[in-house]
């Protein structure tokens, strides 16, 4: 109430008489124009932290899965198959398999696993099964899409009956081991 004394009234003073209304304004009192309901924007600055941390634990929560189930020691894929004398179609299944079972959260669908293990034989001798395989399996470039192709038990079992050991081999293996 110092102002109030020397005839001035005190600016934080919301009792000022009448001169208070002639007297202009200074910078400092003039009302935020840009900042008209500063309630409605705390709001909204809470609903958007709000969704924020929503998001933030829906995505945090899969990832944190992922990150803790994929610590295992990553494997190396599987080398490459050329239906080769010294190479067995039914063991590099088993590889093949081994990887996906290793890393569960980046071959998830069967039909992922089977383009990766095409993408896998290289040669001549299995170029056109992959071609073929992949193009009835999908439908592709003309071909009539099989049903069950899409699955890993088939393409293992078409890939056995192709490049897989005869009988006549086996046979030709026992009797060598029998020597």
């Amino acid at each position: 109430m110092h102002g109030a004394a020397r005839g001035t009234p005190d600016p934080g003073d919301s009792e000022g008489g009448g001169s208070d209304d002639k007297r202009p304004r200074r910078r400092d009192e003039r009302p935020d124009k840009r900042n008209k309901k500063p309630a409605e924007k705390e709001k909204t600055d809470d609903e958007k932290y709000r969704q924020a941390t929503e998001d933030e634990t829906r995505f945090s929560r899969p990832l944190g899965k992922a990150i803790g189930e994929t610590t295992k020691r990553p494997t190396q894929p599987p080398s490459e198959y050329e239906h080769a004398k010294h190479q067995d179609i039914r063991f590099w299944l088993t590889t093949c398999k081994d990887v996906f079972d290793r890393n569960l959260y980046q071959l998830q669908d069967e039909v992922d696993r089977i383009k990766f293990a095409l993408s896998k034989l290289n040669g001549s001798q299995v170029a056109s099964f992959a071609m073929t395989y992949r193009n009835q399996m999908t439908g592709e470039l003309g071909q009539i899409r099989q049903d069950g192709y899409e699955l890993w038990d088939v393409f293992g079992e078409q890939g056995r009956r192709r490049f897989g050991p005869t009988h006549e081999e086996e046979k030709a293996l026992r009797e060598m081991l029998k020597v």
